[in-house]
């Protein structure tokens, strides 16, 4: 009985631990992702003017330096390759086709900055819903920290009023993932107390 007893003890401090990691590094991604933005609006404020191919490179970069953390994340958070490929991957390409089809669209009701502003809050959005409901099934729950970034979109009747519509939905990007990264934080440390 007591060797059961041990056991339940150590198992359960094995889970606590794995929560904390998760946490942990999901918290890692959404600091990592909000510092890369800052870094490319500070970069746009420098250079005033970017081409797609600057802008597209500086992007990949981000993500080639990102993708040793994200290999360790998905193998924490249980998301084998086939779960990131086709379920991760291809709205991630979806979302990417709607940020260059998107604003031609709607440049034809708003200026382009608005049009874009728009975009980015859209994109953000319906991506990490899609990221919420693929690691929600996978995990048996809805990943509630992911809903600040998720409900981005509520932004977007401010983009259609404020004076740089671009810069403002940048910085609404940034605010909800710090606020997921600090939920996420939080709740580590609840387990850990």
């Amino acid at each position: 009985m007591e060797e059961v007893r041990d056991l339940k003890d150590v198992l359960e401090r094995v889970e606590e631990k794995l929560v904390v990691v998760r946490y942990v590094h999901i918290a890692v991604a959404f600091v990592y992702w909000s510092t890369v933005l800052a870094s490319f609006y500070i970069l746009l404020s420098v250079v005033r003017r970017m081409d797609w191919l600057t802008g597209m490179a500086f992007w990949l970069s981000a993500v080639a330096v990102y993708y040793p953390v994200w290999s360790r994340t998905k193998r924490i958070l249980g998301l084998n390759f086939r779960t990131f490929s086709y379920k991760i991957l291809l709205p991630l390409a979806i979302t990417v086709s709607i940020c260059f089809w998107l604003p031609n669209y709607l440049v034809k009701f708003t200026s382009f900055e608005r049009a874009i502003g728009v975009t980015i809050l859209c994109s953000v959005s319906l991506y990490l819903l899609v990221v919420a409901i693929v690691v929600g099934a996978r995990r048996g729950r809805f990943p509630t920290e992911l809903i600040p970034p998720i409900l981005s979109f509520i932004f977007v009747p401010a983009v259609l009023t404020v004076g740089d519509p671009i810069t403002f939905a940048g910085f609404v990007i940034v605010t909800t993932y710090g606020i997921t990264a600090l939920t996420c934080l939080f709740k580590a440390i609840n387990v850990v107390e």
